[in-house]
């Protein structure tokens, strides 16, 4: 969804059920940042995908380092996908800002260019990190992650994007094959 991500000018305030961007969607977001873009993420603390949920804490230091703000989302796990952009650009859907869901998933997203409709899921949006969510700062990241757990993220970062490359490698197979 390069411009979707691009184009944003003010906030970009996306919910995942399953973040864990590539490269190129991290580059994305590290230059809508440094476009002046405010980037404010909600994440669930608790998933159904305790691997992927480990392997997303990996990136939190980055995202942190990049600007972009993390709110977790602490009452339940979130499985719904939100975008909300420049107050003007609602996605809801079931596409995730992962490889599986660009290259291998069946995906499917609603656009809505309805400003009002767009701020008013903001202005939700900013509630509900503002009263069933933590803020995650570097400081509260490093004094919950020892050593060993930094170790345990980065590991399980490397095993999820194995994954991601060899679903999306065997998806592009299987796709040649019918052809």
């Amino acid at each position: 969804r390069d411009y979707k991500v691009t184009g944003v000018q003010t906030c970009a305030l996306p919910i995942c059920g399953y973040f864990l961007p590539g490269g190129r969607v991290r580059k994305m977001l590290k230059r809508a940042v440094e476009r002046g873009v405010e980037i404010k993420l909600i994440l669930a603390v608790e998933s159904d995908v305790a691997l992927q949920r480990n392997a997303v804490q990996y990136l939190y230091e980055w995202m942190l380092r990049h600007g972009i703000k993390i709110y977790e989302y602490i009452p339940s796990n979130v499985h719904g996908k939100i975008l909300i952009a420049d107050r003007k650009m609602l996605l809801l859907g079931s596409y995730d800002l992962n490889n599986l869901s660009t290259f291998t998933n069946i995906e499917l997203n609603l656009d809505i260019a309805n400003a009002d409709l767009a701020s008013a899921f903001q202005k939700e949006l900013e509630l509900v990190a503002e009263s069933d969510c933590r803020l995650v700062t570097m400081e509260e990241l490093y004094r919950r992650n020892n050593p060993w757990k930094r170790f345990k993220y980065w590991a399980l970062y490397q095993i999820v994007k194995s994954f991601f490359v060899m679903a999306t490698w065997l998806a592009r197979a299987d796709e040649d094959e019918y052809q």
